[in-house]
């Protein structure tokens, strides 16, 4: 049972993952994390509550500009987050 639970959670951050590229391919002038968080909840269907969101969408942000696909810019709540590729 933990593994399945395990495997379902990566499966929910692989989704999430996913659905934060697909949306800010979708508005390349950027997004808040705010901005991100209330499309998902309205669009995506994500569960759960906005600070759990929140919270996965940030560590999953922090990922990608790792990984150069997203870039950063502004500070605290006004940063906005640009996908590069």
């Amino acid at each position: 049972m933990l593994n399945t639970s395990r495997e379902k959670e990566k499966q929910d951050v692989c989704l999430l993952k996913r659905a934060i590229k697909t949306l800010l391919k979708k508005h390349p002038e950027g997004m808040t994390l705010e901005a991100i968080c209330r499309q998902l909840l309205r669009d995506a269907g994500f569960s759960g509550t906005y600070r759990n969101l929140s919270s996965q969408a940030n560590s999953i942000l922090r990922i990608l500009i790792e990984e150069e696909k997203v870039r950063c810019s502004g500070d605290g709540r006004d940063r906005i987050y640009v996908y590069v590729g």
